[in-house]
């Protein structure tokens, strides 16, 4: 299948052998899932078990309780839903109605059946937050790249003020930055600084499993003794300090992506 949305290009295929159906928008894999019904709520791509996010949402339980209140911004196909444990509460944020109808359609099936009822804010979700003001959530994951395209308005020092009131005060906010051509490392050392916050990376790079992809998460919170726990997830080494912030961090008046261009890969000359 394959259609056009407001947003770009989308197109859904089926590799038999395997048993894997995916969404992808542009050049970006938006999800994978197992035809396999024994399978098909094991997390893949860059969610699996060992990435960071799997990581922590995994251990939701340790960091934030049985009861943890988690937001997901970026749907996708639905793939962290099946994180969920029993009286955990989930809320997706998700700009395009055309990502939503796949993941309730039956396309994939992550949201029919690990979290039916979750509530889904279709919409900008920087505004959404910023609409709802008082802290909301445990965990808050960032997953919003759009065909290799980085939206700089949710990587700003103002939006990440707008994540940092959206959790608790030992909340825990989780980035993914995974990308052939921009290194955000420091730039999201610099905002962690900037609002407060103490930060971590998880680097899944050496990944071999049928459906995983190799991914980087950073981990964010204005809490140590959360990110104490966090640190021990995943085993010793697991999770590494961030480079060095740059002199200026992205705000909503400027922002540009120059300094942190891999230039090999954008030029054709990377591995």
């Amino acid at each position: 299948m394959r259609e056009r949305s407001y947003f770009g290009t989308y197109a859904v295929r089926e590799d038999e052998l395997p048993g894997l159906r995916g969404l992808t928008h542009g050049t970006t894999l938006h999800g994978l899932q197992f035809a396999d019904p024994e399978r098909a709520r094991e997390p893949t791509t860059y969610y699996t078990r060992t990435s960071g996010v799997g990581l922590a949402l995994g251990n939701s339980v340790a960091l934030a309780g049985p009861q943890a209140r988690i937001g997901v911004i970026g749907l996708g196909v639905g793939t962290l839903a099946c994180y969920r444990t029993p009286d955990q509460a989930y809320e997706f944020f998700e700009i395009d109605p055309a990502i939503v109808a796949h993941s309730r359609d039956g396309t994939f099936t992550y949201l029919r059946d690990c979290v039916p009822d979750a509530a889904i804010h279709v919409g900008d979700a920087r505004l959404e937050l910023e609409a709802m003001r008082a802290a909301r959530f445990d965990i808050l994951v960032l997953d919003a790249f759009s065909s290799d395209s980085i939206p700089l308005h949710l990587f700003t020092r103002e939006a990440f003020g707008i994540y940092r009131r959206a959790i608790d005060a030992d909340g825990l906010l989780l980035v993914h930055i995974s990308s052939r051509y921009v290194d955000l490392q420091p730039m999201i050392a610099g905002l962690a600084r900037a609002n407060g916050m103490q930060a971590a990376i998880r680097e899944d790079l050496e990944v071999y499993a049928t459906g995983a992809s190799p991914s980087i998460w950073v981990a964010l919170s204005p809490d140590p003794a959360t990110m104490a726990v966090l640190r021990k997830t995943g085993g010793p080494g697991a999770w590494q300090d961030l480079p060095p912030p740059p002199d200026r961090v992205w705000t909503d008046d400027f922002a540009s992506i120059l300094p942190f261009l891999q230039w090999d890969n954008v030029l054709g000359r990377g591995p």
